[in-house]
C-alpha cells in the first residue's frame, strides 16, 4: 500500500502526493494546519514545553493506520464547492 506523502520545500511551500487525490489532499491539509500551529506556538512562546520523544513516537504510530478520514473530508469539501460555485465542473 502506498501512503501519502508531505515534503517541505525550502522557499516553494509544501507538496503531497499519493495514491488518490482525497488522500494527498488531506495530507496538504494537514500538514498546512501543523504549519500554522507550530508558526502561531512559536510566535506566542519563546520555549514551548515538547512532548517526550515516546510520546512523539506513539502519536506518530497511530496515524499510519488510515481511518478513511480523508474521504470524509473530501467529501465534505466537494459539497461546499458544489454549494459555493456549482460551474465548477463545467
Amino acid at each position: 500500500m502506498s501512503w501519502p506523502t508531505a515534503r517541505l520545500l525550502r522557499n516553494h511551500g509544501l507538496l503531497t502526493a499519493g495514491p488518490s487525490l482525497p488522500e494527498a489532499f488531506s495530507a496538504l491539509y494537514y500538514a498546512e494546519i501543523s504549519c500554522q500551529m507550530q508558526v502561531d506556538t512559536l510566535a506566542s512562546v519563546p520555549n514551548p514545553v515538547m512532548p517526550e520523544p515516546d510520546v512523539c513516537e506513539h502519536t506518530a504510530k497511530q496515524y499510519e493506520v488510515s481511518t478513511g478520514y480523508q474521504y470524509s473530508n473530501w467529501v465534505a469539501l466537494l459539497r461546499q464547492v458544489e454549494r459555493e460555485h456549482p460551474d465548477y465542473r463545467d
